[in-house]
């Protein structure tokens, strides 16, 4: 309950009459034990005496005993009496959210908080800086000063924001660069990696900070107003520097600064990793222009492929421009003499240097680098002499339960030797790496047609980060031109990997930084590997990812202009710059290569309308090809829906058999549904079974098998299988999937990693699946038998052998809901006519509105439905259908040329609201009595339907005619996995059913027992024992059997595998700091352990992680049973997208010799990898290697179980 206050003098701070009333509040009739909590808030002082308040109290009862209690007031200092009153909701409504923390907060003694809050203050008091300066570590173990300061400098950290904050103030006689006053440099305390200070006292003051990431950079703003500061490029405001804002050095004027500032960063800031060395300070000058010019020239001279992984090195900070040019020379042979595998060698030659790193300082000495390279090559020549053919399985696995085996050394080099250059170690790299099969040299470089290798740049604010070449999902303007290395992938992200946006928290705005770096980029081009790229357009998809396209000119006169005068005739929108890139878009968004059409084989047939005007048939087509048949695809469960993109339309054609068909709730869609009347106990109930089924995974391999194809977890490595076939064809017990018991420590990992995967999506996200319920696509009734209000429905899916015919009435919706028309009651029936199709939901096509419109605005156009038939989620009742007059398109006065479209992305970085509509509005129905029905969120709802419309329409919603929350307090289900929700966080414990969920669902780091980085005693027993029994009872031989030739090619797999694999983890973390990957264990699991505020781009980049791992194992199980790659395109065009070269198809009834070869080779691989993990325990990929192989063993042998019983 919140009282009025009045009567306060002006001069009385909060804290100061919070102490005051402690007194009467935390003794009788109040509770005392523990004690009352409550919450002052006092307003800006209406004159120079007095002042009027909020007192905010747990609960009503409470402000009612108050009321009696103090009817009279409260005496404070000394003689003025504070009055209290009811407060008037009609004046100023309740701040529900504030009431519901005080309830849950406990008492924390304000006399305490002002002594820590002193603490604080004195901890962030700004510490003396004589200089600070950015630069290079060397391999000599230097700090090469390239980008210094001048001015008065300060150094602070910052407890309340966890940062460290670098100030400075320009000297007036400063000429050569002109600062913002003052400008602000700030490195956030979870980047920082390491921090160096002297190790002799008083040998130097300088300490040196590396982080994970360049810090922010900011110019204040005027201090004569309440304006935003803007965020910059560099310590230069809006001019780039060098690549070397990753480390600081600080100069200190004396030893007591020093030591103040490394005791705050220990106990203020809790950074715990700190080294104790000497490190010169020197002016190698090794960003100067004119090397870098040097260095783009040289590259340019390179192929494309090669001078990419170059400038790639550059970019991570690997190699500097002088190592590079020293290089060129070098790469220049290279490329001569091994063509095609030169980037993948000096991929792997990267990722076997150390790059210049505070965490290596001890080991950045280019002759330990040799040594290294030696062990390597020695390691490899003593497992190819040890392996003998045909030795016994009794050895291998009493080498395998060796419990301390040391790795063999390789030849320690002579002291003669003179210390090696980078081309020397490049020139033995090429020794070491050198594949042992020629088929093996890069896996990845062969995706389907469906894929491309695709180069990509994040353009951060301070950085530019490098990745690929790696598959992502292909389009039709890649097809059509091919030349895969002029195009480039763009993503405009912050330094942290996070989506580019203005700090709210800071006010800090990112307008001028957008206006310069990303606008100059876009209109002005990108220089990379001494290629200039220029704007090429995106895909609407891409535009949300904030990610674009841009092409390098090739065939001499292909630039992003002519390839764009080819798309088609757009006079008719040539001035609406959103619309016209809307149009260009249809040609990336990602598809799969299928037929060519004639134009006699296409008829046009006329949309379906209601009488009132009302869209059917928005993006549905029925296919009416008047040639011969023909069929899309060589899938074995033939779709009876494609969604294409033809001639500049985008719908589809009469789902994919892939469609898992499994819905999951959400928040809003919860939201909603209580508002509408569900109870709580039937979300409760689904939560409890999903956290159960968490828990199963401890102790059953069949459980673990469910909830791993149920998340899609573990795909490319098909680890739901693998866990089906441990049981079934190994004959390992169910419950030998504890810890202990199971001792792999990549399985036992990637069932922990999926446990918290899954418990974060519950509690983060409310993403509950619901059992017995569908997603499907959406195709019109082109029959016309189906009534207003009627769907038809069908859920086929053959190989769990589901054959749901939908019945009666359902609920139906479509995500993202927001308003409460958004889920709707239909009813499903049966029509003759529509039998054969299924995995999609027929609308039918009369009434006066067409139903996939009044669900958020959708269409059929490729819009998923959820179909739910659980009635423990029905609701009581519904609420029509919300509708919204979208805005008009923005026009230029000219024609748009593509600076216009440029204008437009920025725009749409720094305005797109989607996700900030939706927060706020499930803020807002949190606290509100009407919920989502109240006006605030009807308004919100219409904003959200235009916010969705700003990529076609170019018209921003204005953020300032937001609807505001009534507190700024958040729901606590709004925190992410970032948030700290102790007492005095911004959040409250919601009193609704999410909030309920949310505090409901248990996370905690699982400790992982089993330590064996092999696959341990229990797996290579059972693969023995089936080996023998495959061998006696099923004809197959043994997979010991090898020759050396054979395990030659194997260690040539594993080698390219690891390589690619590494890529892949490298690409997808968080941290950018050189040689910073994922685990093996992440890549196995399809997650990513790594806490991140911001969930989508989380789902984005486990979505791409996935697609790569996918393709890689691919190619390994094509190699294992000799199947060679997916053509380009067939003579027809026809692609058969659904090969995943797992099965003889044509020998299902007998074991054929691709059958036999594909045992014997994938026994060989298992060898290989086991045969690392004895040489070196932590091998990257090994694992995983062996997990492919062991994989493809258990199918055959299940395969020839199958046959043998019939």
């Amino acid at each position: 309950m919140q009282l009025f206050m009045r009567n306060v003098p002006s001069n009385m701070r909060e804290d100061d009459l919070k102490i005051t009333l402690a007194r009467y509040i935390h003794r009788p009739p109040f509770r005392i034990s523990p004690p009352l909590n409550f919450h002052i808030r006092l307003f800006r002082a209406n004159n120079k005496k007095w002042r009027c308040g909020v007192l905010t109290l747990p609960t009503a009862a409470d402000g009612e005993m108050f009321i009696v209690a103090f009817s009279q007031g409260i005496v404070v200092s000394g003689v003025t009496r504070v009055l209290f009153s009811r407060n008037d909701p009609s004046k100023r409504p309740e701040d529900t959210a504030l009431i519901a923390q005080v309830a849950a907060t406990p008492w924390a003694d304000p006399a305490a908080l002002q002594e820590e809050a002193e603490k604080r203050r004195v901890e962030s008091t700004e510490i003396p800086l004589q200089s600070f300066s950015f630069g290079r570590l060397t391999r000599a173990g230097e700090f090469s000063i390239e980008a210094a300061t001048r001015g008065d400098a300060t150094v602070c950290c910052d407890p309340q924001h966890r940062r460290v904050r670098l100030s400075l103030q320009k000297e007036s006689d400063a000429e050569e660069i002109v600062f913002e006053v003052p400008s602000y440099t700030w490195f956030r305390a979870t980047q920082i990696v390491m921090i160096c200070q002297p190790d002799m006292l008083g040998a130097s003051y300088d300490v040196f900070l590396e982080a994970s990431a360049p810090p922010v950079f900011e110019a204040a703003s005027s201090m004569m107003d309440d304006s935003p500061s803007e965020r910059c490029e560099s310590i230069y405001g809006r001019i780039p520097m060098a690549n070397v804002g990753r480390l600081v050095c600080l100069t200190f004027g004396n030893q007591d600064n020093l030591d103040m500032f490394i005791r705050r960063c220990r106990h203020s800031l809790h950074i715990h990793h700190f080294v104790h060395f000497h490190i010169p300070k020197v002016y190698r000058d090794i960003y100067n222009s004119d090397r870098e010019k040097q260095c783009q020239s040289l590259l340019a001279k390179l192929p494309f492929p090669l001078a990419f992984e170059a400038d790639k090195a550059l970019a991570a900070g690997v190699l500097d421009p002088p190592e590079v040019i020293h290089l060129f020379d070098t790469l220049k042979k290279l490329h001569e003499e091994k063509r095609d595998e030169a980037p993948a060698i000096f991929r792997w030659f990267i990722a076997h240097i150390p790059a210049p790193s505070l965490k290596n300082l001890g080991n950045l000495s280019l002759k330990d680098m040799r040594m290294a390279f030696s062990q390597v090559a020695s390691v490899k020549s003593k497992k190819r002499n040890r392996r003998q053919r045909g030795r016994a399985a009794a050895q291998r696995r009493q080498r395998q339960q060796q419990q301390h085996f040391q790795p063999p050394q390789g030849p320690q080099p002579e002291e003669t030797l003179s210390d090696p250059t980078l081309s020397d170690l490049l020139n033995l790299a090429v020794k070491v790496y050198a594949p042992e099969h020629p088929r093996t040299s890069r896996l990845m470089a062969t995706p389907t047609p469906a894929l491309y290798q695709s180069y990509h740049m994040i353009l951060a604010p301070s950085a530019r980060i490098l990745e690929g070449p790696l598959p992502d999902q292909s389009s039709s303007i890649l097809r059509r031109f091919g030349n895969n290395d002029n195009f480039l992938r763009i993503t405009f992200q912050d330094d942290n990997r996070l989506t580019l946006r203005q700090d709210t928290t800071l006010n800090i705005s990112i307008k001028a930084l957008l206006a310069s770096r990303y606008k100059r980029a876009l209109t002005h081009g990108i220089h990379i590997a001494g290629r200039e790229f220029e704007f090429l357009g995106y895909s609407m998809s891409g535009l949300k990812q904030h990610s674009v396209f841009f092409v390098a000119p090739f065939w001499t006169l292909m630039t992003g202009t002519v390839i764009r005068d080819t798309l088609g005739d757009f006079s008719t929108i040539a001035k609406k710059p959103a619309l016209l890139a809307a149009r260009w878009a249809q040609v990336f968004s990602a598809s799969s290569p299928s037929i060519t059409l004639q134009a006699s084989e296409i008829e046009r047939i006329d949309d379906r309308r209601s009488p009132q005007g009302s869209l059917f048939t928005d993006g549905a087509a029925w296919e009416k090809l008047k040639g011969q048949q023909r069929s899309a695809t060589r899938a074995k469960l033939i779709p009876v829906c494609f969604q294409i993109r033809m001639a500049g339309a985008k719908g589809v054609i009469f789902m994919d058999p892939t469609l898992s068909g499994r819905m999951f709730l959400n928040r809003p869609l919860i939201m909603l549904l209580e508002h509408l009347g569900v109870k709580d106990t039937a979300f409760i109930s689904l939560q409890d079974d999903a956290i159960e089924s968490v828990e199963r995974i401890r102790i059953s391999f069949l459980e673990s098998s469910k909830l791993f194809q149920q998340h899609g977890l573990g795909t490319s490595f098909r680890l739901s299988s693998l866990f089906n076939n441990f049981v079934k064809v190994l004959d390992l017990e169910d419950d030998d999937v504890k810890q202990g018991t199971l001792q792999c420590d990549l399985l036992t990992t990637s069932l922990a990693y999926a446990a918290t995967h899954v418990l974060r999506e519950l509690k983060f996200r409310a993403r509950i699946p619901v059992p017995g319920s569908y997603t499907l696509i959406g195709v019109s009734d082109e029959w016309g038998c189906l009534r207003p209000g009627e769907i038809f429905a069908t859920v086929r899916d053959e190989r769990n052998g589901v054959h749901k015919k939908i019945e009666g009435n359902v609920l139906i919706t479509r995500s993202p809901q927001i308003h409460p028309g958004d889920v709707q009651f239909v009813n499903a029936v049966r029509r003759p006519e529509l039998e054969h199709l299924h995995n999609v939901v027929v609308f039918s096509c009369e009434g006066e509105r067409s139903l996939p419109s009044c669900l958020g605005g959708g269409d059929l156009d490729g819009d998923i439905y959820n179909i739910i038939i659980n009635p423990d989620l029905f609701p009581k009742r519904t609420v029509k259908p919300g509708s919204y007059k979208g805005l008009p398109h923005k026009e230029t006065a000219e024609p748009c040329t593509v600076a216009d479209v440029a204008d437009f992305v920025i725009d749409y970085l720094e305005a797109d609201l989607v996700g900030m509509i939706a927060n706020r509005h499930l803020c807002i129905a949190d606290t509100n009595e009407q919920g989502p029905e109240c006006a605030d969120c009807l308004l919100l709802a219409e904003y959200a339907s235009h916010a969705v419309d700003f990529p076609k329409t170019g018209r921003p919603v204005d953020f300032k005619g937001l609807p505001k929350a009534p507190s700024p307090l958040k729901p606590d289900f709004l925190s992410t996995e970032v948030t700290d929700l102790t007492a005095g966080s911004s959040f409250y414990p919601s009193a609704k059913i999410l909030g309920q969920l949310f505090r409901r669902v248990p996370l905690k780091d699982d400790t992982v027992e089993d330590a064996s980085p092999s696959f341990g005693p229990l797996i290579t027993e059972a693969l023995e024992d089936m080996d023998e029994q495959a061998q006696r009872r099923l004809g197959l031989p043994s997979i010991w059997d090898g020759y050396e030739a054979l395990d030659q090619e194997m260690d040539g797999l594993l080698e390219t595998y690891k390589t690619d694999l590494l890529t892949i983890a490298q690409a997808h973390t968080m941290s950018k700091q050189p040689n910073d990957r994922l685990s093996e264990a992440e890549l196995v699991s399809g997650t990513i352990q790594a806490k991140w505020a911001d969930h989508h781009k989380r789902r984005e980049t486990v979505a791409s992680m996935n697609l790569q791992t996918q393709q890689l194992t691919k190619a390994v199980r094509r190699e294992l049973r000799r199947v060679e790659a997916p053509p380009a395109a067939a003579e027809d065009g026809i692609v058969d997208e659904d090969d995943d070269d797992e099965e003889d198809d044509d020998d299902e009834d007998r074991l054929s010799n691709r059958d036999i070869e594909a045992f014997v080779r994938a026994g060989a691989a298992w060898r290989a990898a086991d045969d690392e993990l004895a040489e070196n325990p932590q091998a990257f990929g090994a694992s995983s290697f062996g997990l492919i192989a062991l994989g493809v063993m258990l199918e055959i042998v299940k395969k020839a179980r199958r046959i043998a019983r019939y």
